[in-house]
């Protein structure tokens, strides 16, 4: 099940508490058909405010459309670029014989490249969006209009996930209230700044109030600072400072 415009649901308690109070028998006669009578208020209400909220029930079946979204505005290197066709090609080849795709090509403005197709190739992009912008709401849109009936349904996103323009973050939540899949493929070749330990060497016993050495090994992605600490009992026992300079 899928809603379009689940805000609407908020109003329902607020709506069946008012019917209630409302509509409570206050006399002794006639309660059943009180009862009966606030009954099919509440139902009738219910069904409206499911029907304001674009309740929908989505049958996943063997079939599965795909949109591929490919960033190709100013900010994405060519390399880059060449790096989303080659992904796209390489995950059309590998479709299901149900399965369909379709491509759109954004930058400032999006374009069908290929519209829902089970071709497993993609020839020549012909598409040339304006690229000064990056509007992804704009992609998300157009790709949500290509998705046929009855079919599970995916959206690849292929980005440096730098939109300057539309409310991306908004359609991206209609899509997944729309029972769409979205995945994100990062075109910005950052390497995220981690450090992490791969080692901790110690004696397996010792005795009160010996001395050990303790080592560790870590690791980082990048050139980075840290400071590392021991605890013993909550205690800090040792704090040491260290930069890495090489990953």
């Amino acid at each position: 099940m899928a809603l379009t415009h689940p805000f609407y649901l908020l109003f329902l308690p607020l709506a069946l508490l008012a019917l209630v109070w409302m509509g409570r028998p206050r006399g002794r006669y006639g309660r059943g058909r009180a009862w009966a009578a606030l009954g099919i208020r509440c139902l009738i209400v219910t069904l409206i405010l499911l029907s304001l909220a674009g309740v929908r029930t989505v049958h996943g079946g063997d079939e599965l459309a795909v949109v591929f979204l490919v960033d190709v505005s100013d900010s994405v290197p060519q390399a880059r670029q060449e790096q989303a066709w080659a992904f796209v090609r390489e995950a059309l080849a590998s479709m299901g014989p149900d399965d369909q795709a379709g491509v759109v090509v954004f930058g400032a403005d999006a374009l069908v490249e290929r519209p829902m197709s089970a071709d497993r190739n993609l020839g020549e992009v012909a598409s040339v969006p304006r690229t000064h912008q990056t509007d992804l709401a704009a992609a998300v849109r157009l790709g949500l209009a290509l998705f046929p009936p009855g079919a599970a349904r995916r959206m690849v996103v292929l980005t440096d996930g730098r939109p300057t323009v539309g409310e991306a973050e908004t359609v991206i939540r209609l899509a997944h209230a729309q029972g769409v899949e979205v995945d994100l493929v990062d075109l910005s070749g950052a390497v995220p700044a981690e450090a992490w330990l791969t080692d901790l060497d110690l004696p397996s016993r010792l005795y009160p109030g010996e001395t050990f050495t303790l080592r560790v090994t870590a690791q980082a992605t990048k050139p980075t600072e840290a400071t590392l600490t021991v605890l013993s009992a909550a205690r800090c026992i040792s704090r040491r400072w260290r930069r890495w300079e090489s990953a």
